[in-house]
């Protein structure tokens, strides 16, 4: 498919695989909004351009896991109907089009010459930081700095948020001696919308600039400027824009954080205290308390230090963003920034991540979190706000205990229907194939809650291990994993479980026996010590928990040395373990990556209820005898976008023509399984 329209909001980069790389939005003639991206060189910018792509169209992916990110609910958020990976890209029109796609233009231009400038008189880690800080944008950033800020509870300062908008917003009133001047509030909101276009109108960003404008206004018009009456316009025009917003994070994180605010403020007014207390201290560490419900329920952490660091990090970065701000204005006016101003930036740059590294000390006070019930993260939110009101201490002081206890059953009735809402047929589950796209992993729990995983996906482009895995599990009230078995060590079966236990989420790694020749190297890989490992053979049995056992049929016990000669063979897949899991009466057959060669050598009985279907289903794997021995009700087919032609068309056959109901991670999502006696209930993210 061929099309045409006005590049927006380009930034560029480069692959894991070192290609140049250009993303941005694609805004047709019609209106329509697309995500691109394109792997190759470009001649000229192409912001604001009129392009030519060629590709495929996609519509972004929904939940692939129960209860973790919905990309194509985040596009939507930000107005995308469709994504396409670009073939080829061609500039077809070097003027830019319209007053829209001009002004769109010049914000780019201008983000593109500041980030240039920056990285001219910044190092490469605090140019990073300061792009991110000013637009939002982390495509420049050290992964380990921005989890570091992410885990500290600081991460906020590196969104573009109500906190930037508030400083410029001050900064301007200030420069301009704003005042109640119309004419100077009116180019003080048009500045504001400029920057908010620099920061490509998201969600909290837009936030501010509502509230900022109202109270423009209401200064303008002698009106009172009501907070929470602010910020509860802003988020109906805002949702009356995009409804879809109000499932983005930074919306509600955003919105959450105002009203927790206006709500406080309330309280504290009358508090006899020091003002810089409770203008500022007291403010900060009741927002810090009540977010922490919602951080552990969206992101599954908690942080003790977010406490102690938001104070000394927050304050840095109020001296910076204005900083960053001069120098945005120093871009535009003169072309540069001066090297001497640079290397102050720098200077307050690396002071703010000093802090904010020292507040972190290592990680000592950030826990994981499993997220807690949608019923008890609403209800907490609900007698928060309900006990800051003024209509119930009113309530309290009259004795009104009627009015106050129907509220809280009002509450309480509204979180129960929430919780029945948010139900997707996995809280219950006892088996899950988890879906890490090209690659195998599959959770087990036994009654008595122990749990064992089997393979954790991997890439070397991707953590799959950190960015899938973690989520799905700490989603799905797991926070350790009692025994992690990996079938060989090929890299879509061994990396996440390697970047698992390297995190200190696993306990203990079952490995096939042969590798007990490189325990001293997997040790290191994945950060444990030997002691911590089970090397498992034909005959073996695992038991994990009262009803969760695995029992291996392959590969065969041999001896040391034929272990290295089988090792330095190279070959993973031949080594897979193969082994029966039983649950509560319920079989599964594990078989890794093996060939239908070594199908034919497995001894024992095979059959099972549901089948791991061999090597993701490729045409040199699930051989009719082997079908047939196993005879599964059920065929898992773990399996992702690939460039191998998994799973062959002819293997699905087979299996369709023995009557057995195949099941695939690619188009059903993760597949989960309730168990009780022997019978089972099959559920699915993707229905239908």
């Amino acid at each position: 498919m061929t099309l045409k329209g006005s590049a927006r909001y380009v930034t560029e980069g480069e692959s894991s695989y070192g290609q140049e790389k250009h993303d941005f939005f694609l805004y047709t003639d019609s209106g329509v909004k697309i995500k691109i991206a394109y792997y190759g060189e470009v001649e000229k910018r192409l912001a604001g351009r009129e392009v030519e792509v060629t590709g495929e169209l996609e519509k972004p992916a929904g939940v692939r896991n129960p209860g973790c990110f919905d990309y194509s609910i985040y596009l939507k958020s930000r107005g995308v109907a469709y994504t396409m990976t670009a073939d080829s890209l061609q500039i077809v029109n070097e003027e830019y089009k319209g007053i829209i796609e001009r002004f769109l233009a010049l914000t780019d231009k201008i983000r593109y010459d500041f980030s240039q400038e920056i990285k001219n008189v910044m190092d490469s880690k605090t140019a990073g930081v300061m792009k991110a800080m000013m637009f939002g944008v982390k495509d420049e950033m050290d992964d380990d700095i921005y989890n570091e800020f992410q885990k500290n509870g600081t991460a906020h300062l590196l969104a573009v948020s109500g906190l930037h908008m508030s400083l410029l917003y001050g900064m301007l009133a200030v420069v301009l001696s704003a005042g109640r001047k119309k004419v100077t509030n009116i180019t003080v909101i048009l500045l504001l919308f400029i920057y908010a276009a620099l920061s490509d109108f998201t969600p909290s960003i837009m936030r501010a600039f509502v509230m900022i404008t109202v109270n423009i206004i209401g200064k303008l018009i002698h009106g009172r400027y009501d907070l929470m009456n602010s910020g509860a316009f802003s988020v109906l025009l805002l949702l009356f824009m995009n409804p879809y917003s109000l499932f983005h994070s930074g919306f509600q994180m955003s919105f959450l954080a105002i009203f927790i605010m206006a709500a406080a403020l309330i309280r504290f007014k009358n508090i006899p205290m020091k003002k810089v207390v409770k203008n500022t201290l007291l403010p900060v560490l009741t927002i810090q308390s009540a977010m922490s419900v919602y951080i552990c329920y969206n992101f599954n952490y908690f942080s003790f230090t977010a406490f102690i660091a938001n104070v000394p990090v927050t304050l840095i970065s109020s001296w910076l963003l204005p900083m960053g701000i001069v120098a945005l204005f120093m871009t535009l006016s003169i072309g540069y920034i001066p090297q001497f101003y640079g290397n102050l930036m720098e200077q307050v740059t690396d002071m703010m991540l000093k802090s904010n590294s020292y507040t972190y000390m290592e990680g000592i006070g950030t826990f994981d979190t499993v997220s807690p019930s949608i019923f008890t993260v609403m209800l907490f939110y609900g007698l928060f706000f309900m006990l800051l009101s003024e209509d119930i201490m009113v309530s309290f002081s009259r004795k009104k205990y009627r009015r106050i206890a129907s509220i809280i059953i009002v509450i309480l009735v509204g979180c129960s229907f929430l919780q029945i809402a948010e139900r997707d047929g996995f809280e219950n589950a006892d088996v899950m194939f988890i879906d890490v796209g090209q690659g195998n992993c599959m959770l087990f729990k036994s009654e008595d809650g122990r749990t064992m995983l089997v393979d954790g996906g991997g890439s070397p482009a991707y953590d799959t291990g950190i960015k899938t895995v973690k989520p799905t599990l700490l989603k799905n009230g797991v926070k350790k994993i009692d025994v992690a078995v990996v079938t060989h060590l090929d890299n879509d079966h061994y990396l996440g479980i390697k970047s698992l236990a390297a995190d200190g989420m696993i306990e203990k790694i079952a490995f096939y026996e042969g590798n007990k020749a490189i325990e001293d190297k997997l040790a290191e890989e994945c950060n444990m010590e030997t002691s911590d490992f089970i090397f498992l053979a034909r005959g073996d049995r695992l038991q994990c928990g009262d009803n969760l056992t695995a029992d291996i049929i392959a590969p065969d016990r041999k001896r040391p040395k034929e272990y290295q000669r089988e090792y330095d063979a190279g070959d993973e897949n031949i080594r897979s373990l193969v082994f029966k899991v039983n649950l509560d009466g319920l079989t599964f057959l594990v078989t890794g990556d093996i060939d239908t060669e070594v199908e034919n050598e497995l001894k024992g009985d095979l059959k099972a209820d549901v089948l791991q279907v061999p090597h993701h289903g490729s045409a040199g794997s699930s051989g009719d005898e082997f079908i047939e021995r196993v005879s599964p009700k059920e065929a898992v087919f773990q399996v992702g976008k690939n460039n191998y032609g998994h799973p062959s068309p002819k293997v699905i056959e087979k299996y369709q023509n023995k009557c057995i109901i195949i099941n695939r991670n690619d188009e059903d999502g993760a597949i989960g399984f309730i168990i009780s006696n022997g019978r089972y209930k099959k559920v699915t993210v993707i229905k239908g």
